[in-house]
């Protein structure tokens, strides 16, 4: 059996890691959804039908009942 030691400063090293590596996953995808609003608010039509399925995905009215 293999003993595995864990300290408090490879804990520390572990979640300092854990948070970089998510922080930084987190950032490009907030990137992304960046550059895609960004393509979309260039097509009026686009833009215009993404608020009204927001706008019904919120709960708000649908207009087709």
């Amino acid at each position: 059996m293999k003993k595995i030691h864990i300290n408090r400063a490879s804990v520390l090293e572990a979640f300092k890691f854990f948070l970089i590596r998510e922080r930084h996953r987190h950032m490009q995808d907030i990137v992304q959804i960046d550059l895609d609003l960004g393509k979309l608010s260039d097509i009026d039509l686009v833009a215009d039908g993404l608020d009204d399925w927001i706008e019904i995905q919120r709960g708000g009215q649908n207009d087709s009942k």
